[in-house]
């Protein structure tokens, strides 16, 4: 089976960072679909509502 040449590079997602980094931006996850590099940034307002609706994972409850 072959592989599939890969639509990005990890250059191309370190660059995606540094441009959010310098645009004053943090990223609090990132998500590659398709082709795709998706980023989702860090939003104050969306922070309460985040860790109130946070579930506990079964293993960080231990």
């Amino acid at each position: 089976m072959r592989r599939v040449p890969s639509t990005f590079r990890q250059g191309d997602v370190k660059r995606a960072l540094q441009a959010i980094e310098a645009a004053g931006q943090k990223a609090i996850a990132i998500e590659i679909e398709d082709g795709r590099i998706k980023i989702k940034l860090y939003n104050s307002a969306d922070a309460d509502d985040h860790e109130a609706n946070q579930d506990v994972n079964e293993w960080d409850a231990q």
